[in-house]
């Protein structure tokens, strides 16, 4: 896998995706949960799986980019208190606009390990989920003070926007990813990977991801050195959305 752009600040290499739900974690304070209910725009988790490939113009640009950062909590348990909170008033106040991304995040005043976070929930086998640990630590801009801070490793689960196709991949595909990035929110990132040679037989173990798959986690962990954060993405674009379902047939047989 190779980094396809460094300036978009989207992030394609040492992909791990976890399949075990129920791992019992050392670290039971990291198990509370952030929670999504239905609404036009913002579906459950397991029902909208948004194919950013499917877009008819992938240079368009959408509505808007967004990160939102609230205070620094001082557990995971205010943090995802503060995190449900925010979502809860994004729903009620919903954008006007027909396409954006925005992110959502809490920082915690306590490092923990992004994988035994991940390891720690329970979630519906449908949902898609990814961890990260590059080479070497990403350097990131505090949003809550003027220092940097490493990035250590992301864990995520569910989708706010996925990128997939049974063709190979394209300059197209590539323009349909970076119009949901900015430089202005770098953590807004899309993880994933692709096939070495999309014109070779798919086999069974690597069919849910077709010729590639990229996603940008709608509940997202992140491990710094000495911190952590607690995010959520919700992404909609009016020209785009599909159920899983819909999703799945059209790209994953």
């Amino acid at each position: 896998m190779a980094t396809l752009a460094k300036h978009c600040t989207a992030r394609f290499t040492d992909i791990k995706y976890v399949k075990s739900s129920k791992v019992s974690s050392p670290n039971p304070i990291a198990c509370h949960s952030v929670h999504f209910d239905n609404h036009q725009k913002y579906k459950e988790l397991s029902s909208l799986s948004m194919n950013g490939c499917q877009v008819d113009n992938p240079r368009a640009p959408i509505g808007t980019i967004e990160t939102k950062t609230f205070p620094i909590a001082a557990t995971p348990a205010s943090a995802a208190d503060r995190l449900n909170s925010a979502i809860y008033d994004l729903k009620s106040n919903p954008s006007q606009l027909e396409s954006g991304i925005i992110r959502i995040e809490v920082p915690i005043n306590e490092h923990i390990d992004a994988l035994d976070w991940l390891r720690s929930q329970s979630l519906d086998p449908v949902l898609p989920r990814s961890y990260y640990s590059g080479r070497e630590s990403s350097i990131i801009p505090s949003r809550h003070n003027n220092n940097e801070e490493k990035l250590v490793g992301v864990a995520g689960f569910g989708s706010a926007v996925s990128f997939s196709h049974l063709d190979e991949f394209s300059l197209n595909d590539w323009h349909s990813i970076k119009r949901f990035l900015s430089k202005s929110s770098p953590l807004i990132r899309a993880y994933g990977g692709m096939r070495f040679d999309a014109r070779a037989n798919i086999s069974p173990e690597w069919q849910d991801f077709a010729s590639f798959y990229f996603m940008v986690p709608q509940v997202e962990f992140d491990e710094f050195e000495g911190s952590s954060m607690i995010a959520a993405t919700v992404a909609w674009d009016n020209r785009l959305s599909t159920t899983y379902e819909q999703h799945h047939k059209k790209n994953c047989v």
